[in-house]
């Protein structure tokens, strides 16, 4: 039998698991909205643009690499964070957000 992957179902699951990962995050207090960069794991055009309509979070203050590197799985975030570093002032906040296949999900926020 071969091993087929349900692209749309990962799609759909990664964003509800966001939403819910979001909404508990911002429950206990955790104030997303003066973040200065939210770097998620880039999957596609598609999931970026949701993640930014979800979350409210406004693509300017995400930075994009997927146009250049592609879907470069879980090393998308930290590879997304060295692209940017000089452009992030001391003090500013960046929210790292990795999800893994729509199964679980992993948020870091640093202040640079």
């Amino acid at each position: 039998e071969d091993m087929r992957t349900d692209s749309n179902g990962l799609l759909e699951n990664g964003i509800n698991l966001i939403v819910d990962t979001w909404k508990a995050a911002n429950e206990s207090g955790l104030d997303f909205k003066s973040v200065d960069y939210v770097i998620p794991h880039q999957v596609s055009m598609v999931y970026t643009r949701n993640f930014s309509k979800i979350t409210g979070v406004g693509m300017e203050r995400i930075p994009v690499t997927f146009p250049d590197w592609g879907n470069i799985a879980a090393e998308a975030v930290p590879m997304t964070l060295a692209h940017i570093q000089d452009d992030i002032e001391r003090g500013q906040r960046v929210l790292l957000m990795g999800v893994g296949s729509g199964l679980n999900t992993a948020m870091m926020e640093v202040q640079w």
